[in-house]
């Protein structure tokens, strides 16, 4: 069973690269030490649905790909959910083409 989503903290980023997104990351504590991880990408610049083969992935501390996603026609969004451990590291990057963006975060 999930908990309510207040004790879930969010935080938005825009991200321009070929086109807008807009990165969503939820974070929902399980117990002290693990915490639930939510990452959404949804369309910006007012389009209706995600650039096609737009990437979604999440590297561990060591820079290895851990999980990945990418965008196929009409997706209006994509999600990867995860766990991680109270100060482990990880990083988001988002591919679009030849231009790609990383974001690295620490629970």
């Amino acid at each position: 069973m999930t908990r309510p989503s207040t004790n879930s903290i969010s935080r938005a980023k825009l991200i321009n690269l070929e086109s807008q997104v807009l990165l969503l990351l939820q974070l929902t504590p399980t117990d002290s030490e693990v915490f639930d991880i939510r990452l959404r990408v949804y369309p910006g610049d007012d389009s209706i649905h995600l650039p096609l083969d737009l990437q979604l992935i999440v590297l561990n501390e060591a820079g290895n790909t851990s999980m990945e996603a990418q965008a196929r026609s009409a997706d209006d969004w994509m999600q990867l959910e995860f766990s991680c451990q109270h100060e482990e590291k990880f990083s988001v990057k988002i591919v679009l083409g030849e231009t790609s963006l990383m974001e690295e975060f620490v629970v």
